[in-house]
């Protein structure tokens, strides 16, 4: 068995399927008709769209992961069951689990699982019957965007965002009704679970003052509340509840979704190298015209919580193209930071000037095209050089002590890099900028190792202390 060897904290339920399910095997059971050829099998995408040669959709065996050429959808064998038979990531992994058998085998290595206590299952139980409600709300509602209901917001995103018709219909933008009318429907199809129905979060803060909307879908790809979009550019004006006056409110989202995945991290699954961006609607449309490995962090800054899940996605390089305004290349130094002490992700950065004259990654896609933004990632640069280039850019203007004061940080900066070529290229950088010899440098630089291995053995030390001091006073009384 491959489980074998396993790291307990990574283990999952998805993991053990993936580990267990050969994709080809599945999709005989799920009954796709695929024609192998070589060492993957092709044919229609079992999502049900049309397909003018019929093998647009391919299962590669070796790196047991499918992928349709057409939609852009992609995944591993859970998925695959999740498409297939339009269900849930967790309803698609216990499918497989009962359809291989694999339940005595589950059960042997139930001790690597994460055990969860009883309120922790009630409240994934509850994610899976909410995630169920809000896809059923969602696959209603996206149609709707282009009927008579949705009009003025389909105006604004093909005449003020300037969106490709097309493009829309393969992303998932959605109309957003009243809460009303998205119940009455759920109780059409869903009759029995009347108090879940009534218990979905409908509501942000704006109340139904936004109908235009996309679903945040958590790692498994379970919808967890949506995001809701002003259909002007400049926003909204309305008074709260507590009669406060507000203005230019662009963004809102259903009380109580969670964001601890990243936006859209779900599709990238089987991408070991993330293109990271700031705003939701960067994400819905590059990725709707073909930018595969594409997530977004929503509010700008990079989180502990989105490392968990890229960590779990065994994710290796990041590029961050974040936007092109005041808080685009501060919050670029906070996520290149964060990656650097809080991981082994390697993070690279595309300068956020080169999207001039737009503001956004979507904006420039929309005006110039996919494959030239793909021409812009070409420039891109190793996030410790980047960050050192904006911490000398004013180098020649500095008096002495404020140089030293940049070199100690710079060099605080390279020492956090784990790739010793890429150490080797901040040396590099820093000996040509600050016209050092490179063995100065390099003496710096393990200075720095040593203090901070130091300060690290002291926190530990006296993290300890008072236990050490605990145990030897319970020693004595006895």
């Amino acid at each position: 068995m491959q489980t074998k060897g396993k790291d307990p904290k990574q283990y999952d339920i998805f993991t053990f399927v993936k580990d267990n399910v050969k994709i080809e095997e599945a999709a005989k059971r799920l009954g796709l008709d695929l024609e192998k050829t070589g060492k993957s099998y092709q044919g229609n995408c079992p999502t049900g769209h049309t397909s003018n040669g019929g093998r647009c959709f391919s299962i590669e065996t070796e790196k047991q992961f499918f992928r349709c050429f057409q939609c852009e959808t992609a995944g591993d064998v859970t998925k695959l069951v999740e498409i297939t038979k339009k269900i849930a990531p967790m309803e698609a992994a216990e499918w497989l689990i009962e359809e291989f058998n694999l339940e005595e085998e589950l059960n042997k290595q139930s001790f690597r699982f994460r055990k969860l206590t009883p309120e922790q299952k009630a409240e994934l139980d509850d994610q899976k019957v909410m995630g169920k409600l809000y896809q059923s709300a969602f696959e209603w509602m996206k149609p709707q965007l282009y009927g008579n209901d949705g009009s003025v917001e389909l105006k604004y995103l093909t005449e003020q965002r300037k969106y490709d018709l097309e493009v829309l219909q393969k992303s998932d933008w959605c109309y957003f009704p009243s809460a009303d009318r998205i119940k009455k429907h759920l109780f059409s199809l869903y009759p029995a679970d009347g108090e879940n129905i009534n218990n979905l979060s409908l509501y942000g803060f704006t109340g139904e003052k936004m109908h235009l909307a996309i679903p945040y879908r958590n790692n498994e790809g379970l919808i967890t509340g949506f995001i809701k979009r002003a259909n002007k550019p400049e926003g909204i004006s309305f008074v709260d509840n507590k009669g406060k006056e507000k203005s230019e409110v662009r963004w809102d989202s259903t009380s109580g979704v969670q964001k601890t995945d990243l936006f859209s991290l779900y599709n990238c699954k089987g991408e070991e190298d993330l293109l990271i961006v700031e705003g939701y609607p960067d994400a819905v449309i590059m990725s709707a015209v073909g930018m595969k490995n594409i997530a977004a962090v929503g509010q700008g800054n990079l989180s502990e919580s989105h490392l968990v899940a890229m960590k779990k996605e065994k994710t290796k390089t990041v590029t961050i193209s974040f936007d092109n305004d005041k808080a685009g290349s501060p919050n670029t130094e906070k996520a290149v930071m964060m990656l650097l002490e809080n991981s082994e992700i390697i993070p690279y950065v595309l300068e956020p000037s080169l999207l001039a004259p737009h503001k956004d990654p979507d904006e420039y896609v929309v005006a110039n095209g996919l494959e030239k933004f793909k021409g812009l990632l070409k420039q891109i640069e190793l996030g410790p050089i980047w960050l050192c280039k904006r911490k000398t850019k004013d180098l020649t203007t500095m008096d002495p002590i404020a140089k030293q004061r940049v070199l100690n940080e710079c060099v605080g900066i390279a020492q956090l890099i784990h790739n010793p070529i890429h150490e080797s290229e901040i040396v590099k950088y820093l000996v040509g900028v600050f016209q050092y010899k490179e063995k100065d440098i390099l003496k710096l630089l393990k200075q720095k190792k040593d203090d901070n291995f130091v300060s690290s053995y002291k926190k530990i030390k006296y993290t300890l202390l008072p236990i050490r001091r605990a145990r030897n006073i319970t020693l004595r009384l006895l």
